[in-house]
């Protein structure tokens, strides 16, 4: 990840970026690292449309669901 906008960090309770990416571990993990891994083949086979119900959590630990 490089950037995010405003929303994104409303979205994931973080006061700006840099604790949210120092924080990724917490926020993406279970299954997260399956779908990223589809979104990236996909993304080398061509098909740059992507849909997806995947859970995330906030930086206080909360669930935060996101349709991608």
């Amino acid at each position: 990840m490089l950037d995010v906008n405003q929303h994104t960090l409303r979205m994931f309770g973080a006061p700006d970026k840099a604790p949210l990416l120092a924080r990724l571990p917490d926020v993406f993990h279970d299954d997260m690292r399956q779908h990223f891994q589809e979104q990236l083949i996909e993304l080398w086979d061509g098909k740059l449309f992507h849909q997806r119900e995947v859970l995330n959590y906030s930086l206080d630990g909360s669930e935060v669901h996101v349709h991608l």
